[in-house]
């Protein structure tokens, strides 16, 4: 846990700062060890704020300084005196303080939010649905082989979330995030919409060339206005298409009507529509 190290770190540190505080690098660098220390966390904090920061949990981008933030912090105190109004008091009382800001720190990083001890003990690790997605990918790439093999060219299928099914599907995967497509990422547009899902945009989608789409048609979230538009939903339905021999074998696309026509000609599948459009919406069957 990102809680547990970082205050492993903070106590630590206070070793590291003794060394750092009486080390005299003058002759090496203009600058004191504190304000190089300060300089380095200040850097690897912007670094993230200007990238957008960062989609998954228990902030990655800003586990590389959090020693550099313990160790500045040490070096703080020190500097401060309060360090030394610490050692000077009583045992006990020194005892009972040093308790309570050690317990102090353990509460901060055990509440923090989704990241914390106490979300990971109720919740479980707030990354797994990050490995569940991804699993659920490659079985979802092998049951698109199992589909579409025999009627020809594997269609072009692309996808919200590509890594996992990228991994195992025999075809091409077409990424409508943009995070594998230079076509999506660098196509102009207001990007608005759901913080770090918002790359796609509608126009770009006949460049992309899919014959299938593994997302639902009420995903606007992710595909906006995409599947309302007059074009989409002359060409496009919403299907389940399993195997005639194992029904165990399906998945639910929303397919082209010319794959379609391949699906049927081969005769190896069944399909059967999930949502249908009525004229002003999606609806499910």
């Amino acid at each position: 846990s990102a809680g547990l190290v970082s205050t492993a770190f903070a106590i630590g540190s206070f070793f590291v700062a003794k060394t750092i505080v009486k080390f005299d690098m003058k002759s090496a660098f203009r600058m004191q060890p504190f304000q190089i220390i300060w300089l380095w966390c200040l850097i690897l904090m912007v670094i993230p704020v200007l990238t957008g920061g960062d989609h998954f949990e228990l902030h990655r981008f800003y586990q590389p300084f959090y020693p550099l933030i313990c160790v500045l912090l040490s070096v703080g105190v020190m500097k401060s005196g309060l360090l030394n109004f610490l050692l000077n008091l009583s045992g006990m009382k020194s005892l009972k303080l040093f308790l309570v800001l050690i317990g102090g720190v353990i509460i901060l990083f055990g509440w923090s939010g989704r990241g914390s001890w106490l979300f990971a003990i109720m919740e479980g690790s707030s990354l797994r649905h990050e490995f569940s997605i991804a699993e659920e990918g490659r079985k979802d790439g092998t049951i698109l082989n199992r589909l579409f093999q025999g009627i020809g060219e594997y269609p072009v299928v692309g996808t919200i979330t590509a890594g996992g099914v990228a991994r195992t599907y025999k075809g091409k995967i077409v990424d409508i995030m943009g995070l594998n497509d230079l076509r999506v990422a660098h196509f102009p547009g207001e990007r608005k919409g759901m913080k770090n899902h918002a790359a796609f945009e509608p126009d770009v989608f006949n460049q992309l060339g899919c014959d299938a789409l593994r997302a639902l048609p009420i995903d606007n979230v992710f595909l906006k206005d995409l599947t309302v538009r007059a074009d989409f939903v002359h060409e496009w339905r919403c299907v389940k298409i399993s195997l005639k021999n194992d029904p165990m074998c399906a998945i639910v696309l929303l397919v082209k009507n010319d794959l379609l026509n391949r699906i049927h000609q081969a005769g190896k599948c069944q399909v059967k529509d999930v949502y249908v459009w009525n004229g002003m919406c999606w609806m499910h069957v």
